[in-house]
């Protein structure tokens, strides 16, 4: 069996079981509804719903072992493939362009041709176009957040702009809770408006252990609504909403800037590289294939007469690592550019002149 056709039958199968969850999943909730509806509620387990269940879990088995073997049939490194796969046209870089550039002794004249083609091997336009959007997209997932935030809090924005009356109430229940952030309470209590009025429950919340059943507190409410209520000093929810805005609102100046930076710097690296870099053949030391189509290699290369090492920045297309792993057994070189004083990477230009 080819490879191709071993991957297309490994696909087919995965898609085939995805499809089947469907049909299942839909099985399993009418035979729930079903149980839930008889008279008296029969209790899980018959017959129908064991198999259901057995079935989606033999799904989700097999779609964890085809999908490792998918993977695998993907990594597979073919024998004897030593050519790098072609580029896009954008990424292309005329031979006779190439061959006159990169003849001249850095420092060269910056080319806006070569310029784009390595820059677009680097990040890829649909790339640059999803991390550019992540800025505005963050600022309105931001803003969206501290308006639902803002709307889950309106109890407690309503009470502190007011009018209140404070009453006494009695605490009829503390509850321990446990969170991601850590642990908090749950303070049940109820008060009476005056006392002819019917007594009326309610809900704070504290860091700490403010108070034990039957306590007396002290309680403010709404005036346009009594049921908008807290007890004096404590939460209207579990968590307090304004560390959490002030959390969102860090990140996302943090990760703007991030991103800018990220793609100044990859720039400042490209343009470094063609300007300033020298043209030569390197070895492969170590070539690894990380997950999402990464791969992790070091070169090494002999520049005045000494010896250097370097990690090896790739461009960003398919299939490069089967080549890298054939020519690295077979001790075959590749072209790469390296900057003398600068960077910890060296560049593998060499697809961009096929």
């Amino acid at each position: 069996m080819s490879r191709q056709t071993k991957k297309t039958k490994l696909l087919g199968i995965l898609i085939t079981l995805v499809v089947a969850i469907a049909p299942l999943t839909v099985w399993l909730v009418s035979l729930e509804k079903r149980r839930a509806l008889s008279a008296p509620p029969f209790p899980f387990g018959s017959a129908q719903e064991i198999i259901a269940v057995s079935l989606l879990l033999a799904i989700f088995i097999a779609i964890i072992i085809i999908a490792v073997k998918l993977q695998k049939a993907i990594d597979e490194v073919i024998p004897g493939k030593i050519d790098f796969p072609r580029l896009s046209h954008n990424q292309q870089i005329k031979p006779s362009i190439a061959q006159g550039y990169f003849n001249q002794a850095p420092p060269r004249p910056f080319n806006e041709e070569i310029f784009k083609a390595v820059w677009n091997g680097i990040l890829p336009p649909p790339v640059r176009v999803l991390l550019w959007s992540l800025v505005p997209l963050t600022i309105a997932m931001m803003s969206l957040f501290i308006f639902m935030a803002l709307w889950v809090s309106e109890d407690s924005r309503q009470l502190d702009k007011g009018p209140v009356t404070q009453v006494q109430g009695q605490v009829i229940n503390v509850q321990k809770k446990n969170s991601r952030d850590g642990s908090y309470y749950e303070i049940f209590y109820q008060f009476a408006p005056n006392p002819q009025a019917n007594l009326i429950k309610g809900t704070s919340y504290a860091d700490h252990k403010a108070f034990n059943q039957n306590d007396r507190v002290n309680i403010e409410y709404l005036n346009q609504n009594k049921r908008i209520s807290r007890i004096i000093g404590l939460r209207t929810m579990p968590t307090d909403i304004t560390l959490i805005i002030m959390m969102v609102i860090v990140l996302t100046i943090l990760l703007i800037p991030a991103i800018v930076i990220y793609l100044w710097w990859k720039k400042g690296f490209t343009k470094a590289m063609l300007c300033h870099g020298v043209l030569l053949e390197a070895q492969i030391e170590k070539v690894k294939k990380g997950g999402k189509g990464m791969i992790f290699a070091e070169v090494s290369y002999h520049l005045n007469g000494i010896k250097h090492s370097k990690k090896l920045s790739c461009p960003a297309v398919q299939e490069l690592f089967p080549v890298l792993s054939n020519r690295q057994s077979e001790h075959m070189p590749i072209k790469v550019l390296v900057h003398p004083q600068k960077y910890r990477y060296a560049y593998l230009i060499e697809p961009h002149l096929s």
